[in-house]
């Protein structure tokens, strides 16, 4: 119950399922305005932005101001293409390249936004003022667009503007361009595989500047956070890709480089393999055994390739350090229980009726097979 006298009241409802029967109860964001719900709720996004910046610094709510009036230059620009010609390119455009600003602001209505996060609000910010600037939305998702002179794909769109980062942006329908730690981390990999280490330090030195630190029971973690709405996830959410890939890459970095910061930070990565689930964590405890969640806003998403490129991250970490932790986190990963006869119902069909797919987890198989003995591994790769 609610002492609602003189005050404002907002009532939020969610719908359940009990039995066969769909019920409505009032949602956990309900409450006084003013004392159980921020004020910020009811504030326009850029508002809602610009005053949890002002309690970071000057510098920030400055640099912000300046990217989201470049951010209405630019959709007036867009929105001006749509009533000029009807085309829906236009609109798409104009709505994508304002997501940004709309998923921070859903974050720092509830919440104070730390320094982090404004860096990558600003980050992404630019990217999508500099591209919208010139293009329209492309026609498909998973669109990766890169302010930089070379990509390790030859179907990268490189864009030449004053803005430059080594870290690519991925396009979503309805979402814009976004940072995304996991496939930053996939372009480090195939870096150093093949042999460009400068270029994979470029994206690693680059990308640090974006991850999270935390405490958790006393024990100092690191995660790589993802801002953009995937499937029915909330923000931010965590893949367990970028976390064990991630810590191997790092370690890596220190192995080439003797740069001690390059250990720390693969340390407080694989920490992050501790935290529960309802703490930003991604180790799910299922009947198979530990599974090393590519999407951490659904357990139940037992994704393979995710989770073994996540095993194969772990393994570089212990290649470099031998860490025990490492190793023990290696084996929960590799020995899933009835393995083989989940591969062989839920995935061998599918992945074989996309060559590119069953080529790409291949050859993760073949990288880990050394390190394993786990038979339903290898089964599945000789099915």
């Amino acid at each position: 119950s609610f002492d609602v006298e003189g005050d404002k009241l907002l009532i939020t409802l969610e719908i359940y399922k009990e039995g066969e029967s769909f019920r409505i109860k009032i949602g956990e964001r309900s409450g006084v305005v003013g004392k159980d719900i921020p004020d910020a709720v009811f504030l326009d996004d850029e508002v809602v932005l610009l005053l949890r910046a002002m309690r970071i610094s000057d510098t920030i709510y400055k640099a912000l101001e300046k990217e989201l009036i470049k951010n209405h230059e630019v959709r007036a620009k867009l929105l001006k293409g749509y009533k000029d010609t009807g085309s829906y390119d236009y609109l798409l455009s104009y709505r994508d390249s304002f997501y940004t600003v709309r998923a921070f602001a859903e974050l720092g209505r509830w919440k104070d936004l730390n320094e982090i996060d404004f860096k990558a609000l600003l980050m992404t910010l630019r990217a999508n003022n500099a591209y919208y600037s010139y293009y329209t939305s492309p026609k498909r998702d998973f669109y990766p667009i890169l302010f930089s002179e070379s990509s390790p794909y030859y179907s990268t769109f490189l864009i030449n503007d004053e803005f430059k980062s080594e870290l690519p942006f991925i396009y979503y329908r309805g979402r814009g361009f976004n940072l995304y730690p996991v496939t930053s981390i996939h372009w480090a990999e195939l870096y150093f595989q093949r042999g460009k280490n400068r270029k994979a330090l470029q994206i690693l030195d680059e990308l640090k500047e974006y991850i999270h630190y935390g405490d958790f029971n006393g024990t100092k973690y690191a995660l790589f956070l993802n801002y953009f709405h995937f499937e029915n996830s909330s923000i931010p959410w965590v893949s367990g890709y970028a976390q064990g890939m991630g810590a191997g890459l790092y370690a890596k970095a220190y192995q080439i480089t003797g740069n001690i910061t390059y250990l720390k930070i693969a340390k407080l990565l694989m920490n992050s393999f501790k935290l529960p689930l309802d703490r930003n964590g991604f180790v799910s405890k299922t009947k198979y055994g530990s599974w090393y969640l590519e999407y951490n806003y659904n357990p139940n998403e037992l994704v393979l390739n995710g989770h073994i490129i996540a095993l194969q991250g772990i393994y570089y970490y212990w290649e470099v350090t031998g860490d025990r932790y490492a190793w023990n986190l290696f084996q929960d990963g590799v020995e899933l229980r009835y393995v083989g006869v989940v591969i062989d119902v839920l995935f061998v069909f599918a992945i074989r009726s996309i060559a590119g797919v069953c080529e790409f987890v291949f050859k993760q198989f073949e990288q880990v097979f050394p390190e394993t003995q786990g038979k339903g591994f290898q089964e599945f790769a000789k099915a």
